[in-house]
């Protein structure tokens, strides 16, 4: 399934400038140096990015919980059952303007001021699929919702929690897209045919897909 483009052409996004950024002007993100010790006692010092996100601090701030119990952001596995189809799940496809490309991803978003990752993966999954919320979009539950795990390690201070949710539907009907300010295009892929999928994805022009859903597509596929 893919949601209504009339409104927009999946592809025809593209990068027209690029330049340094200071910190200073930066909304998002800013640089730091990290001076640390090493396991032999020598001292190194590191590059990383960090992540400027109100909306997380904000929920912090006011609800006095310590920021290492909160993630910055979720990603959400779903797995899609209907009455006469194979199980799937769904899949978000949008251009990414730091890679250039269109990229296959799972749907994702910040978590929000006062909301709990719970409630960020229904509202990200609705809001950019159409899931949940019934009828036709089909009951959505969350089954599982992992630590806060490491986006990027080696690069920058992002991380985010992984959330597994059911989504039931009583008939093979598609829920009608929500996403009328983000240029998304959704999928919904059998799970029998995730890594095959994928890699057909990686070998297209002008796409790429996310490390981390490649990764749980060869845990499926075993």
């Amino acid at each position: 399934m893919a949601n209504d483009t009339s409104r927009f052409e999946l592809g025809t996004a593209k990068v027209v400038d690029s330049k340094p950024l200071q910190t200073s002007d930066s909304k998002w993100i800013g640089l730091k140096n990290i001076e640390w010790i090493d396991e032999t006692g020598k001292e190194r010092l590191w590059e990383w990015r960090v992540f400027y996100f109100d909306c997380i601090f904000s929920y912090r701030k006011r609800s006095g919980v310590e920021s290492e119990n909160i993630p910055d952001a979720v990603a959400v596995f779903s797995v899609l059952s209907r009455p006469s189809l194979p199980d799937a799940t769904v899949l978000v496809l949008q251009y990414r303007p730091p890679v250039g490309k269109i990229v296959v991803e799972l749907p994702a978003g910040l978590v929000d001021s006062n909301e709990t990752s719970e409630q960020t993966a229904l509202r990200e999954l609705y809001e950019e699929t159409g899931y949940g919320k019934g009828p036709d979009g089909g009951k959505a539950v969350v089954e599982k919702v992992t630590r806060i795990l490491a986006n990027d390690p080696g690069m920058s201070s992002a991380n985010m929690s992984l959330v597994k949710i059911k989504i039931t539907l009583d008939s093979d009907k598609a829920p009608e897209p929500q996403p009328e300010r983000e240029h998304i295009l959704v999928q919904v892929v059998p799970l029998v045919d995730l890594h095959e999928t994928l890699l057909e994805y990686s070998e297209k022009d002008g796409y790429m897909v996310d490390a981390r859903l490649m990764h749980l597509s060869i845990g499926i596929s075993g």
